[in-house]
């Protein structure tokens, strides 16, 4: 089948390789579309491992392929797998564990000592036309949902996950750090719960558009002017709930300053690199930072019932589509200004 390959660091390359095979409790999707992630930059860029001892965690290794946002459809079901047929369309959440031992019975997955990410080191993911899953893991597809929304379920839990961690009412003022994916989809689900007092933080002058769309009360732009000033000014107060979703190096020293006192700092954005905050000021504030990481089952639940039902318009976040064989270019795109926010890799029959 063909692939996308990790070959050393920040580099890709298209190779034919091997198929997977279903074994016992897993089945393997004929990929259908795939989204490029925030953190498969991160990956290929700084958590490169060499393969051996210790990379259980690791994010990328020599000859790996990476992609964890995925749908598709059943092609093949393993031993002991029931519910699920050839032909059922299905995403996942991107997990491998035995299913066997005391924590996974326990329901602590991630402890399992085979637990591993799809798409992270030595476990190869959806940049590709096929690939192997956990049947537990699977969740049907209703029909109203179609494949590129079913790629957009996983970061949009990731969304979901930290929007539940908010410390949220209607009229809480909110500040939404970056309009890339998951700032996109924090604005949506605040947006389906009626949250009404939220700015927009995003340099990017496209990704400021993408923003507006959700209808927040105002998208600006940091280098030109203050948000949490900008949202005192229209909700009455300064930011009690601030959603950092940009990861870069100093954006959490920013979300904290820009806090109310006694405020909240919900931290989604995936920074790869030692950060500083000043505890001072964190103190005297009596701030609140809550980290938020992943999701549930019943997160991806709520977002495919969402996405079915309309409540979320999660298509507007993709703004490019691309072939396999267009990845390692469009990786090379993303790490310029104003670059693309969801981009969706689609298969072609």
């Amino acid at each position: 089948m063909k692939a996308v390959v990790c070959k050393a660091q920040s580099r890709l390359a298209v190779e034919d390789v091997p198929k997977p095979a279903a074994g016992p409790g897993q089945v393997v999707l004929k990929v259908r579309a795939c989204g490029i992630c925030g953190s498969d930059l991160h990956a290929l860029e700084f958590g490169f491992a060499d393969g051996g001892v210790g990379t259980r965690y690791a994010l990328s290794s020599v000859g790996n392929i990476m992609g964890h946002e995925f749908c598709g459809e059943v092609a093949e079901v393993g031993p002991g797998v029931d519910g699920f047929k050839p032909g059922d369309r299905v995403t996942s959440l991107p997990f491998l564990n035995c299913g066997e031992c005391a924590q996974c019975r326990a329901g602590n997955a991630a402890q399992c000592r085979v637990f591993r990410v799809i798409g992270s080191a030595n476990t190869p993911g959806a940049y590709a036309e096929y690939v192997r899953c956990a049947a537990p893991y699977l969740l049907k597809l209703p029909a109203q949902v179609n494949f590129r929304q079913g790629a957009l379920i996983e970061p949009l839990s990731v969304a979901l996950g930290g929007v539940n961690r908010g410390r949220l009412n209607p009229d809480t003022p909110c500040l939404v750090m970056g309009a890339g994916p998951i700032g996109l989809g924090v604005l949506m689900w605040l947006r389906a719960r009626r949250i009404r007092n939220v700015v927009v933080s995003e340099p990017s002058a496209s990704r400021a558009e993408l923003a507006r769309r959700t209808e927040p009360l105002a998208v600006v732009n940091p280098r030109q002017q203050n948000p949490a000033e900008t949202l005192t000014q229209l909700a009455g107060g300064p930011p009690e709930v601030v959603f950092e979703c940009v990861g870069a190096k100093g954006t959490l020293a920013q979300a904290t300053s820009l806090a109310a006192a006694g405020g909240q700092v919900v931290v989604i954005g995936y920074c790869m690199v030692p950060d500083e905050i000043n505890p001072h000021e964190c103190i005297n504030k009596n701030l609140t930072l809550d980290f938020s990481a992943g999701y549930t089952r019943a997160d991806f639940e709520t977002t495919i019932e969402a996405l079915a039902n309309g409540r979320l318009n999660a298509e507007l976040m993709i703004t490019d589509r691309v072939s396999l064989d267009e990845v390692p270019a469009m990786f090379e795109r993303l790490h310029q200004p104003n670059g693309p926010a969801k981009v969706m890799i689609e298969m072609r029959d």
